[in-house]
């Protein structure tokens, strides 16, 4: 009998220290582009969600096998990020569009970039719209 409790106090409190400790990694952290530029350390292999724009004439795609990879440029705060993606983008993806990254920033020789998740899901691109024009300007400090 007190083995079986014991061993049900365990199972309990390693299932307590694993919600604690182990999901604390995965969050999702929502992030700037000019924050993650000013200290990509503080910020290298996390979940995060980059916000910012889609840098004109920095969107280049091309097929290998049978996946679209591509590479961009965000833009927030006169601040620039890389990302690499691959697979399917939404239709609200192009050049100037808000958009929101989802992936893990990585640190290559000479470049600091974000993996972003593959497929549809990594990267999010607001629609515009007519009513955009009361929008609050992004903070920069």
């Amino acid at each position: 009998m007190t083995a079986k409790i014991v061993a049900t106090v365990a199972v309990v409190l390693g299932g307590l220290f694993y919600l604690i400790f182990g999901l604390k990694d995965e969050e999702q952290l929502f992030v700037d582009v000019h924050r993650v530029v000013a200290e990509p350390a503080k910020w290298e292999g996390k979940n995060l969600d980059v916000h910012g724009f889609a840098v004109p004439g920095s969107i280049k795609e091309e097929i290998i096998g049978q996946k679209t990879l591509r590479e961009f440029d965000l833009e927030l705060c006169g601040q620039r990020l890389h990302v690499k993606h691959a697979g399917s983008k939404p239709d609200t993806f192009k050049e100037q569009a808000e958009t929101v990254v989802k992936g893990r920033l990585v640190r290559d020789p000479g470049q600091v970039y974000v993996q972003a998740v593959e497929g549809e899901q990594g990267i999010v691109a607001k629609c515009p719209s007519k009513y955009d024009g009361n929008q609050k300007a992004p903070q920069c400090n």
